[in-house]
């Protein structure tokens, strides 16, 4: 039977990497009792309805456009939110990531929209209260996963890691745009985030080193 050397665990089946760390195997392979099954994508029927809601609400935007007299920045940013949104839910039905790499990119598809938002409109309401409260959301999020799961959190979303420390660097820079009516949501942002990453410091500074080696020097 193969073994990980670093996570201690046992598998079965044609493996030469565990499917945890990524480390290679060692010992003796053993086939598996379960016979092997194709993974399963999204029907391409999942692909057209998607497609096809996506065109509606965009259809659907246009009208309204037209009958309000929506602005053309406004307008033109909500378009590339639908179709950033749709190219975000393809990708995963194609794709078919974990559920935890599913939620930590849509938190960075929510802060592009937002701040498309904020770009075509300069809304004082995006910059106030709703990109921190999504780069708030991010962090508490990698907060409670950290808790759970601890150094296996840094070792296999890093990357994700990273960007939400950005995320809690991004809200105080609008401060600059003056368009920030309220601040102290705002400032909480590079709290936690500082907060967060004097705790990774403490509790896993080896493997955020080994982590941080690997995606710079990749």
């Amino acid at each position: 039977m193969m073994e990980c050397p670093k996570c201690r665990i046992r598998l079965t089946g044609a493996l030469d990497q565990c499917p945890l760390c990524g480390s290679p195997l060692e010992g003796t392979p053993v086939p598996s009792p379960y016979p092997c099954l194709p993974v399963q994508r999204a029907s391409k029927r999942s692909q057209l309805i998607l497609a096809a809601a996506t065109v509606a609400a965009l259809v659907a935007w246009i009208v309204i456009c037209f009958v309000l007299s929506v602005s053309v920045p406004i307008g033109l940013a909500v378009v590339a939110a639908l179709a950033l949104n749709y190219i975000f839910a393809r990708n995963l039905m194609v794709h078919s990531p974990n559920a935890l790499r599913a939620i930590k990119r849509y938190f960075l598809v929510l802060m592009m929209m937002a701040l498309l938002w904020f770009a075509a409109t300069g809304s004082t309401i995006a910059c106030t209260f709703v990109i921190p409260a999504i780069s708030i959301t991010a962090i508490l999020f990698d907060v409670v996963l950290l808790i759970l799961l601890g150094n296996r959190m840094v070792e296999e979303y890093a990357k994700y890691l990273l960007h939400d420390i950005v995320f809690g660097a991004v809200p105080p820079l609008l401060i600059l745009t003056g368009c920030v009516s309220w601040p102290p949501l705002t400032w909480a942002c590079p709290v936690l985030a500082a907060l967060m990453v004097a705790g990774l410091a403490i509790s896993s500074r080896k493997t955020v080193a080994n982590e941080a080696r690997k995606l710079f020097n990749a």
